[in-house]
């Protein structure tokens, strides 16, 4: 429901900033289009999914640039690089698992809080990982 309200309009207020919510229904959006009706294999590493998602809507660079931001992605080194890129890759290999989550899985609970906190709770959205991480 709040991904085909933000795809109407109804979410959305300013034209410049995607907000964390709007953000993470989009990339929602296009990962179920890409990986469901699209039947693509699953994206495994970080770059491919920045590169397919920002492909579909540039307003979603803030969003990963806030990601690379939070983990200090261009301060570490090659090695370091390579090993956070495709940390999405372990993600789906220990799938079955009960301890662990999918890619899609943590997006959607994390669609389902902002979502449940700005319309049922009426409060403002939330524009970096640093705020949601100390509302959350």
């Amino acid at each position: 429901k709040h991904v085909v309200e933000w795809e109407r309009g109804i979410k959305r207020q300013r034209k410049d900033t995607l907000s964390m919510s709007e953000s993470i229904s989009l990339l929602t959006n296009i990962i179920f289009k890409r990986e469901i009706l699209g039947n693509h294999p699953p994206i495994i590493s970080f770059s491919k999914l920045r590169s397919v998602a920002e492909g579909k809507n540039n307003q979603l660079n803030f969003f990963f640039d806030e990601i690379e931001a939070m983990v200090c992605l261009r301060r570490k080194s090659y090695v370091e690089q390579k090993a956070l890129d495709w940390s999405l890759a372990y993600q789906y290999e220990v799938a079955d698992s009960d301890n662990n989550l999918t890619w899609i899985g943590s997006i959607n609970i994390l669609t389902k809080l902002l979502y449940n906190r700005e319309k049922n709770e009426e409060k403002l959205a939330i524009y970096s990982f640093k705020q949601m991480c100390r509302e959350m």
